[in-house]
This record gives C-alpha cells, sequence and structure tokens, in this order.
C-alpha cells in the first residue's frame, strides 16, 4: 500500500514538472510572438514636426487602406506644407491735374501701408514713424506725372495719397486720398519663385487746386 502511494505521488509531481516545463519553453516563444504582432499593427498616429526632411518618413508608416478599414484607423493624408506666399510687384502710375486738367507739378504721390488707418492731413511727418505708412513715394515732373511701386500679396488695393508739398508755388490744394483697385487687373512678366510677376495700373488723380 505504501509502495503504491509513493508511487502516485512520484506520478503527481513529475506530471507537475512537466507542465511547468511545457509552459516555461512556450512563454519565450509566445512573448516574441506577441511582439511581431504588436509591430505588424499599424501606426495609428504619426508626429509630423515642420522643417522635419521628407526622408525622415517612408511608405511603412502609412497605414494601407485595407488594414485602415480593419482596424478603424484612417490612412495617412497629405499634408499641404506652405512655404511661402505669393507675392505682386505693383506699379501705379499716372498724372495728377488740377480741376481744368493741366498737371500739377511737385505733388507727392504716396503708397500707403494697408494696415495702417490713415486719412488726407494725419500722415505724420516723422521720417521714423513715415518708414512705416509709406510704402513708396514719388513727386510729380512738370507733366503731373509719377510712378510709384511696392510689392504685396495678389489682388490687393493700393492707398494712394496725394499731398501738397511746395505751398503756393504750383498752387495750393487739399490732401486726396484714394484707393486703386487691383482684383482682376492681369499679372505679367516673370514668375521667379512665389512672385508672380508685375500687375500695373495707370491712373488720373484730379485735385482742386485753390
Amino acid at each position: 500500500m505504501r509502495i503504491q502511494f509513493l508511487k502516485l505521488q512520484n506520478w503527481l509531481i513529475l506530471s507537475l514538472m512537466s507542465i511547468l516545463g511545457t509552459q516555461g519553453c512556450r512563454a519565450p516563444k509566445s512573448a516574441a510572438h506577441d511582439k511581431n504582432d504588436d509591430a505588424a499593427q499599424p501606426r495609428d498616429e504619426i508626429m509630423l514636426m515642420y522643417g522635419a526632411p521628407s526622408s525622415s518618413f517612408s511608405d511603412k508608416d502609412a497605414v494601407k487602406p485595407d488594414e485602415a478599414e480593419k482596424n478603424e484607423i484612417k490612412p495617412r493624408q497629405e499634408v499641404p506644407v506652405m512655404y511661402g506666399v505669393p507675392t505682386v510687384n505693383y506699379i501705379v502710375k499716372g498724372r495728377v491735374v488740377d480741376q481744368s486738367g493741366k498737371p500739377v507739378k511737385g505733388a507727392q504721390v504716396i503708397l500707403l501701408n494697408n494696415t495702417i488707418d490713415a486719412e488726407p492731413g494725419n500722415v505724420p511727418d516723422n521720417d521714423y514713424v513715415r518708414a512705416y505708412v509709406a510704402r513708396a513715394s514719388d513727386t510729380t515732373d512738370a507733366n503731373g506725372q509719377f510712378n510709384c511701386h511696392t510689392t504685396d500679396m495678389p489682388e490687393q488695393p493700393m492707398r494712394v495719397l496725394v499731398r501738397d508739398i511746395d505751398g503756393k508755388a504750383a498752387g495750393a490744394f487739399n490732401d486726396k486720398m484714394l484707393e486703386v483697385p487691383f482684383e482682376g487687373v492681369e499679372t505679367k512678366g516673370e514668375r521667379k519663385g512665389f512672385n508672380l510677376g508685375t500687375a500695373e495700373k495707370e491712373v488720373t488723380i484730379d485735385v482742386k487746386v485753390q
């Protein structure tokens, strides 16, 4: 009876060791298998950094459509990157004339910064401040002609101020402000990088000379 009990005890111990040994051998394989499963799953989030070279990302980072549908993950979309802003060279030229159509000599024509609230008569004379108010300026010749140019984003209106700077030499007149629209004006010339070319408009500005 004692011998049978010892045999049963030995059999139970061997069975338990066999079970524990089998699980111990399978554990690393199972762990490796789980690791491979995780690696096979598509990345559901990709951190994009501005300035990172495109070579930092490869096709393996993208989620394929069939995998996306299976895992309910949206495929990675193309991200538009803007490195600069399109610009246009603007030219505003023409003549300044009085109420009878005669040219006004010595009038100052200024292209104002559109972002600054300026009205006739209150444009600062201080050179430091004017650097931020006036983008370009010209003085009319004997034929009343002027030519101003600046650079801005496409189809921007140009705000023009005409000032009397010589007093009564050519007849005094009050400051006059107007806006020259460029919407729909054709851009011509060579396109360089983000600069789309040149948009030009010719205007005649009449002032009331006293």
